[in-house]
């Protein structure tokens, strides 16, 4: 009997192996039904629910439903990392990445995410993009896992062919359900919808978009999303203004317009458009804040009148031709490699010399710039007392300094071609640039151009840039 049921196995095997016997063995289950002449309501067949097989499935079955419990629980926990403590902040929402959700939820949730790549993956993809170094029951890390990359309609692809993981929409799709199954969990846990919330705030949506995704447990409603928007506020204000103490910072704002329509017209009434401004806070690295942006430093050198001994033969002196003239050989020679691609073997040697060998302030490795939003104003930045209007609202009640205190500082603020014209009453000399110059330009380098009486703000560098390029291309040609 023993012998039998072992199929005749004489050597020491696991447990899995034993389940795996009595699961399939002969008796644990009813034969199959065959074709006879006697009715069926004479034929007598033992209870499947009584027998091995369906009770093994059953407790399986039972204890995965278990683990799946207890993982869940942990994950929607008021100590998860994945869960908001209480507001989301500003350096929360920032370094929100996919990715990183991923790996906590393969470690802490593997039997969830088991479950859920076998619902969205074939058997076949799943075992034939396994790592051959992996245990049975071991789950692969996203970043080895090729079975993530591609579409479910093209689930043939090779690894080779496939995007990367940390980008794969089945991973996006996986996550995306995770997060779904845990805020109808739990209410509270809300990090994946608020993020979706201020998405769909940035898109300008309808609140019955809202509505909708909110019943489908991807976004929060849109007075949540409200909540969550002052919240970022108030974090990222905050951050900016311990950080504008140390006085290393630039300004950054553009205008925005927006036309508010009238559905409901009465005589004499019209559309309108709202006029605004958006401004960003900029970190300002790698230089000294005593120094460079110290006001007396500046009227100190503007006292000694050095400028007026200024000419071009000094300027002269103070270039060095032979770096100037090696930098210039590396542009022409890149130019073009640009238009001829038989050559482009060798951009990789002009960019290594350009970036190594005639490198002199070169940008410090790793170097990431920090960038904070601040609120929008109503004030209209296209005038100049409208500029006037925007820097008292960011120096005086977004970073919260003294007037007295904003005067000792002197502050780099930045925008396109108007916003600069404004500031520094510079209107004659703007005035002076050609316009069917700059459109000559841009039509010899294929890019689209508007009407010369509506002309594109370019920054100063691009017009030094591509006036060369067009140069170096009709010189050539």
């Amino acid at each position: 009997m023993v012998s039998s049921f072992l199929n005749g196995r004489s050597d020491t095997f696991d447990v899995i192996t034993l389940v795996k016997i009595l699961y399939h063995s002969r008796f644990s289950a009813p034969k199959a039904k065959r074709q006879s002449q006697t009715p069926n309501t004479q034929k007598h067949r033992p209870d499947e629910t009584n027998m091995a097989r369906y009770k093994l499935q059953q407790w399986a079955i039972g204890r995965v439903e278990g683990l799946v419990d207890d993982e869940a629980r942990e994950l929607v926990s008021p100590g998860s990392t994945l869960r908001l403590a209480k507001e989301m902040t500003w350096d929360f929402a920032t370094s929100f990445l996919f990715h990183r959700v991923a790996e906590e939820v393969r470690k802490k949730s593997p039997t969830c995410m088991r479950l859920l790549r076998a619902v969205a993956i074939p058997a076949e993809k799943r075992n034939r993009a396994r790592p051959s170094h992996l245990a049975p029951g071991d789950i692969p890390a996203f970043e080895e896992d090729s079975s993530l990359s591609g579409s479910p309609a093209h689930t043939t692809s090779t690894p080779a062919q496939s995007s990367s993981s940390s980008e794969s929409p089945l991973l996006l799709i996986i996550l995306t359900a995770f997060m779904m199954l845990l805020n109808a969990r739990n209410l509270r846990f809300t990090v994946f919808q608020k993020l979706m919330g201020v998405w769909l705030f940035a898109n300008s949506d309808a609140q019955g978009v809202y509505d909708v995704l909110g019943r489908m447990r991807l976004s929060v409603s849109y007075a949540t999303v409200l909540e969550v928007l002052k919240g970022l506020s108030a974090s990222a204000q905050a951050i900016i203004r311990t950080s504008a103490l140390r006085r290393v910072f630039m300004f950054a704002y553009d205008n925005i317009k927006r036309q508010r329509r009238v559905y409901d017209g009465e005589l004499g009434e019209r559309d309108m458009m709202d006029s605004g401004t958006a401004s960003a806070y900029v970190l300002v690295e790698d230089c000294d804040p005593a120094r460079t942006f110290d006001v007396h430093v500046l009227e100190e050198a503007r006292a000694k009148q050095q400028r007026k001994e200024l000419n071009v033969a000094l300027l002269q002196k103070r270039i060095d031709w032979q770096g100037l003239h090696d930098v210039m050989t590396v542009h022409v020679a890149s130019h073009l490699i640009q238009e001829v691609p038989c050559l482009s073997p060798w951009q990789e040697h002009l960019n290594r010399r350009l970036r190594v060998d005639l490198a002199k302030h070169r940008m410090r490795d790793g170097r990431c710039t920090e960038v904070y939003p601040l609120a929008s104003s109503e004030h209209d930045e296209g005038s100049t007392r409208g500029n006037r209007d925007v820097i008292d609202d960011l120096m005086l009640k977004q970073l919260g300094l003294e007037k007295d205190e904003a005067a000792k500082v002197l502050t780099i603020v930045t925008g396109d071609q108007s916003t600069i014209e404004k500031i520094c009453h510079l209107k004659k000399l703007l005035d002076s640039y050609d316009i069917s110059t700059l459109a000559c330009v841009n039509e010899l380098l294929g890019r689209k151009v508007k009407n010369v009486k509506r002309p594109d703000y370019y920054p100063a560098q691009a017009l030094v840039f591509d006036t060369l390029r067009v140069e170096i291309i009709d010189c050539w040609r």
